[in-house]
């Protein structure tokens, strides 16, 4: 892990979060358990009660900005103001490298990501916010313990699907953030069968909120294709109504 004691840049991210009330990181043990989309309907949800923002660490699967039509809201690069001021997106305050890379995914290992990361932090003024909302790469690694470490007081929310190959590494993740002292404020079921939970068990066990379990919608795939339809349609509202959860923890 290296040491950036030296790095004036670790001074400006203390400011620049030292305003926010909740940090949110979404994790994902794997890809493909709809983790983003997750995070976007939460902050989506959080904006209508709270100020919040919403932050795209997934350089390599970036794909929020897709969900909410970021460009469209934006001509160019982010405005810049005593550093790089977020996007507004009807009210919600959004930042990702993609405004950066011309919409192309940024490929990043080890130190680079950790280096990426402080840049897009220590550059962003963020002002007050209720909560940012952190869309993490899926896993957990060394390049991520360097992230995480700047989140002392960050909250988490596991997204994970409901598949029995999937439970034993949903296990290992949340031992893994209980291991490093961090609050997990509870689980995100996606893309559930039938109605039936294979992770209840495991939140019991753990003694987290199981916050919700999300259907498999048929019709979701049709509506990624219009974001407009997407925010209106019921994986959004599921989630939002999810995000309610959240407003009760940080009271």
């Amino acid at each position: 892990m290296k040491n950036y004691k030296i790095d004036p840049r670790i001074s400006l991210i203390n400011d620049r979060i030292k305003k926010i009330k909740n940090i949110i990181p979404v994790i994902s043990s794997k890809g493909g358990v709809g983790k983003s989309l997750v995070s976007s309907a939460l902050a989506w949800g959080l904006r209508e009660y709270a100020n919040t923002a919403l932050l795209d660490l997934d350089f390599w699967g970036a794909s929020d900005h897709l969900l909410l039509d970021a460009f469209k809201y934006i001509d160019g690069f982010p405005e810049e103001d005593r550093g790089i001021l977020p996007v507004d997106i009807e009210g919600l305050k959004f930042m990702s490298v993609i405004y950066y890379t011309q919409n192309k995914p940024l490929s990043l290992r080890g130190i680079e990501f950790s280096d990426a990361f402080i840049e897009i932090m220590s550059a962003t003024r963020w002002e007050n916010l209720d909560y940012l909302i952190i869309d993490m790469p899926p896993g957990l690694n060394d390049p991520l313990l360097d992230v995480l470490k700047f989140f002392r007081n960050g909250k988490f929310v596991v997204v994970a699907t409901p598949s029995k190959l999937a439970v034993n590494v949903v296990k290992k993740t949340i031992e893994f953030v209980k291991e490093q002292k961090y609050r997990i404020l509870g689980l995100i079921e996606n893309m559930v069968m039938d109605g039936k939970s294979t992770l209840r068990d495991i939140a019991d066990t753990y003694g987290i909120e199981l916050i919700g379990s999300i259907p498999y919608f048929n019709d979701l795939e049709r509506e990624l294709e219009d974001s407009n339809k997407l925010k209106e349609g019921r994986f959004f509202k599921k989630v939002s109504e999810m995000s309610k959860y959240l407003l009760e923890q940080s009271k």
